[in-house]
Parts: C-alpha cells; sequence; structure tokens
C-alpha cells in the first residue's frame, strides 16, 4: 500500500517536470480566438487540450495578423492559428487541419447591391469592378478572389476597421467570415455604432466554407515532431 502511494504522488510531479512549453501567435478574433474568450476561445481549447494530452503546454502573443504571420513565417516562435488553407503558405509552415470550418463571403449594407449575383464557389467577380471592397492586410480569404487583382481592394488592419467603414459608407462591402461578422456587430461595436445589426448584412450564399487550421512554422526545428504530437493529442480529445 505504501507503495502504491508513492507512486500515486510521484505522477504528478514526473508529468510536470517533463512538460514542454512552445510560444505560439494568434490574434483577437473572435467568436474563434480572443485573449478576453473563455479558454481564449474555443479554437484556443481545441489547441491547448490536444497538446497538453501530449505533456505540451502553450504560451500565446497576440498581434495584430500581419506581424504574427510574419514573425512565425522567420521561426521566433513554434507557429501561429488560425488561418485558412493557402498553398502559398506551405512552403514556410505545416498547415494541420482543425476540423472546423466557417462561412466566408460579402458584407454590405442593407438596401444596397441588391442586383449583384454572388453564388457559392464563384471565380469571377468582374461584377464588382469599380466598388470598394474592404480586405484586411495578409488575410487568406478564398483563392479567387485573392487572385482578382482587378478589383479595388481597401486594405484595413482589422475586420472591426472594415466594418466601421463600411457603416460609414466609406466602402461598398467587405469580405468577411460570417460569425466574425456578428460577434463584431453584436459585441464590439453595438455600443457605439447604434443599429449597426440592422444597417450590415452578410450576402448569402456564402461564398466557401473554410477550414481552420493551426500552423506550425518549419524554420522552428520542433516542427516535425510538434505536427505529430499535435494530430496524435487532436485524435485523443476527438475520442
Amino acid at each position: 500500500m505504501r507503495a502504491v502511494i508513492l507512486l500515486i504522488l510521484l505522477i504528478p510531479f514526473n508529468l510536470g517536470a517533463n512538460k514542454t512549453t512552445i510560444k505560439l501567435l494568434s490574434l483577437d478574433w473572435k467568436p474563434y480566438v480572443g485573449r478576453n474568450l473563455k479558454h481564449n476561445g474555443f479554437i484556443t481549447y481545441i489547441i491547448k487540450r490536444s497538446l497538453e494530452n501530449m505533456g505540451i503546454d502553450i504560451e500565446i502573443s497576440y498581434y495584430p495578423f500581419a506581424r504574427a504571420l510574419k514573425e512565425a513565417r522567420l521561426g521566433e516562435v513554434h507557429g501561429y492559428f488560425p488561418e485558412y488553407e493557402n498553398k502559398e503558405l506551405e512552403k514556410d509552415f505545416k498547415l494541420i487541419s482543425l476540423d472546423f470550418a466557417g462561412p466566408v463571403g460579402f458584407m454590405r449594407r442593407k438596401g444596397t447591391l441588391k442586383n449583384l449575383k454572388i453564388e457559392e464557389d464563384q471565380q469571377d467577380f468582374t461584377e464588382l469592378k469599380g466598388l470598394k471592397v474592404g480586405v484586411v492586410r495578409s488575410y487568406t480569404n478564398t483563392e479567387a478572389f485573392d487572385k482578382a487583382d482587378y478589383l479595388r481592394k481597401t486594405v484595413a488592419g482589422s475586420d472591426i476597421e472594415n466594418m466601421k467603414k463600411l457603416y460609414l459608407g466609406r466602402i461598398d462591402m467587405l469580405f468577411i467570415d460570417r460569425y466574425v461578422g456578428d460577434y463584431i456587430m453584436e459585441h464590439e461595436l453595438k455600443k457605439d455604432y447604434p443599429g449597426i445589426k440592422n444597417k450590415l448584412e452578410f450576402m448569402l450564399p456564402s461564398l466557401e466554407n473554410r477550414n481552420l487550421y493551426l500552423c506550425f512554422s518549419k524554420k522552428n526545428p520542433m516542427y516535425k515532431e510538434l505536427t505529430q504530437k499535435f494530430e496524435k493529442g487532436f485524435m485523443l480529445l476527438k475520442k
């Protein structure tokens, strides 16, 4: 009995001694991730629990997305999240699906752009020529939209900044994740921009449902090990 008790007492100590802490970058992109959300958002919770299953803790720093991407690409941290699938990123990062997809598309002011015929998986956006379309710096949107260099894209630092501009009529429409747009209207801009939910609307249908990914930097020597451990820990979490 004494031996069993001693073993039980030693287990937490040994697990703690063997734990590794890695550094990841993210941004305030609610409702998916955010420093003030419960568990820092459900996407953060999935990543944290999966890595904890393998004895790994995470330390998260929150930056504007463009900065987070730049630092992660240099290998100064272990990786960043969340991200959409993007083939151009694969040379610098190992992208791991988090098995969750968000609907993306356009938002407009109600009563405007009524004649636009936006369809799911749309590849051609020539009907948007001449319109000011808000995008966020360094964000991946859809492949076809990002390649449409004939469009008049207005770059902002965040989705919140773009939604303010749309509300004030400084842009005609913006590209956004529907859930992010809904959260911003309900929680971030409701007080200072009264009636925003009655003024802006997401244009249906969405263009795509885009999967979210965790990205480990290939410049960091741990990326292969972390990929294997995360995938195993994620499988345990899903079970």
